[in-house]
């Protein structure tokens, strides 16, 4: 009977363990750009620029200008969060795979004049080895368009750079967050510089406290039973 008391406490103190280490880590974390850029730069680390109204809830969000022509390669990073900026305090840096970080979001928006597909690239702070997650669908003109990316390495949306391990050594070694889009192919050739805006970038873990409060009711009851035997 003392052996499975002493167990089940394991349990539990490994478990609260384990949470107050997510806890430390201050995930969920969103960046909103309110008051300023938050040290985020464009494809060329030059700052953004921040606009004081008319983001997606009416707040502040961050701005930058891009001629498709620009990106030969059919694609451009257009928002970069970086460690060495120390872009949001540095809140996007460290573990992702340790943390258990399943999402990341952010709203984006666009003035070009036809669907614009986005992705995001989460690499180490040296910018290799990274990781692309594609959006699932265009982005229409002048909208405010949730971006949500699942943190899977086995999504279709999802590109590692390398092999399939530099999944886990990216992610593991956070220091650069970008956000990009990709070239319509009716528009490789236009010089407009169209404008691409960026809000509410976040990442998410799941709620610890639901599975900890199944759990703790299950040994609750295990301890119950073995009273009641007893």
């Amino acid at each position: 009977m003392k052996s499975s008391f002493k167990a089940l406490a394991a349990i539990m103190i490994g478990l609260l363990g384990s949470t107050a280490q997510s806890v430390a880590l201050a995930i969920p974390f969103t960046e909103s750009f309110d008051s300023n850029t938050a040290n985020w730069k464009d494809v060329a680390s030059i700052d953004l620029t921040h606009v004081g109204a008319g983001g997606p809830d009416g707040s502040g969000h961050v701005s930058t200008e891009l001629p498709f022509t620009s990106a030969p390669t059919g694609s451009s990073v257009l928002f970069r969060g970086h460690d060495a900026f120390n872009s949001s305090g540095d809140a996007f840096v460290g573990n992702w795979v340790a943390a258990g970080v399943q999402t990341l979001a952010a709203y984006v928006r666009h003035d070009a004049p036809e669907p614009v597909d986005f992705f995001a690239r989460v690499a180490t702070p040296a910018n290799f080895p990274g990781v692309i997650f594609s959006g699932p669908a265009p982005v229409q003109p002048n909208t405010w368009t949730l971006l949500e990316l699942q943190i899977d390495p086995t999504s279709p949306l999802v590109t590692v750079e390398g092999p399939p391990g530099n999944f886990n050594a990216a992610l593991s070694h956070v220091g650069n967050v970008q956000i990009g889009a990709r070239v319509p192919p009716a528009l490789a050739a236009d010089p407009t510089a169209y404008t691409f805006d960026l809000d509410a970038v976040s990442i998410a873990v799941p709620e610890p406290a639901c599975g900890l409060l199944i759990l703790t009711a299950a040994v609750v009851g295990v301890l119950g039973r073995a009273t009641h035997r007893r």
